[in-house]
């Protein structure tokens, strides 16, 4: 069997706060093979961008690693050096933000930004050009040419998102983390992102970690989820076991929650309190 892309094993971080120590991840288990996209969901503080900033070694000052590890590819990152960081991230695992309007440098032209960031290949600046432009026609920008010699602002946000992914693809990472990239899009960019995103994965064979409270966009393009809540993992599978036979409480409360699924019209949106788990427990 071939080593797993991303293993989370049995993950904890605490924050430490002038109030006491913050449980942000507790005990997260999260396994990601080749080609494998995996999604993860959950509400706002439930420990999800904690997840994210600990697999890119980019956490707070104030984080700690209590316990538990992160592997990718097979490489201990809590035993790499800030050297070896720097030459994986990018190389080996690369990230595209929710927010595509401030994803890029404002007062750098985007052929600029897109040739800096292969820094690590040995080719001539008009391979690296070539690459790029030839990367912005990927991901279905027009007159990728031109637009090389355009400003990130010059862009719609949902040309900015598509620049964003070209960017985080442009490297050939092994592992693409997604983090609620469609957020700031309108419901038909939104499902023309999420196509773009999964055709590319086919066609570059990388992993991706996808992370969204959107569960229509997790079924849409993921082969797995994790349901994350209070900082664990309650509940993971296939897309189509969990999402058609929730085991967890919190499983079945947040799906009930997806507008989408609601039968009759109502001014009141079903939500989840936050003792919902305790409550459910008792």
């Amino acid at each position: 069997m071939s080593e797993p892309v991303l293993k989370v094993s049995n993950l904890s971080i605490d924050y430490r706060t002038e109030q006491g120590r913050l449980k942000a991840l507790r005990n997260i288990d999260l396994t990601i093979g080749a080609g494998e996209i995996v999604g993860v969901v959950g509400e706002s503080g439930c420990g999800k961008s904690t997840l994210i900033s600990a697999i890119l070694r980019l956490m707070a000052n104030n984080a700690e690693v209590t316990g538990g590890g992160i592997a990718i590819n097979g490489r201990d990152l809590f035993k790499l050096s800030a050297r070896e960081l720097r030459m994986m991230r990018g190389a080996e695992v690369s990230i595209v933000f929710q927010d595509p309007m401030q994803s890029h440098n404002p007062v750098i032209s985007i052929g600029r930004q897109m040739v800096d960031i292969q820094f690590r290949e040995n080719i001539s600046k008009k391979e690296k050009l070539n690459r790029a432009i030839a990367m912005l026609a990927e991901v279905g920008i027009p007159e990728p040419a031109e637009k090389m010699k355009q400003y990130p602002f010059e862009l719609s946000g949902g040309m900015r998102q598509r620049l964003a992914i070209a960017m985080a693809l442009l490297c050939r990472p092994k592992l693409l983390i997604a983090d609620e990239p469609t957020t700031a899009l309108d419901a038909t960019l939104e499902v023309q992102i999420l196509d773009k995103l999964k055709d590319l994965q086919q066609r570059y064979g990388c992993s991706v970690l996808f992370v969204s409270h959107h569960l229509g966009a997790v079924a849409r393009l993921c082969d797995k989820v994790a349901v994350m809540y209070k900082g664990e993992v309650v509940e993971s599978g296939d897309i189509d076991t969990v999402f058609s036979n929730p085991q967890h409480p919190y499983t079945r409360a947040l799906i009930e929650c997806d507008p989408a699924g609601l039968e009759e019209r109502t001014r009141m949106l079903p939500t989840i309190p936050a003792d919902f788990l305790e409550a459910a427990r008792s």
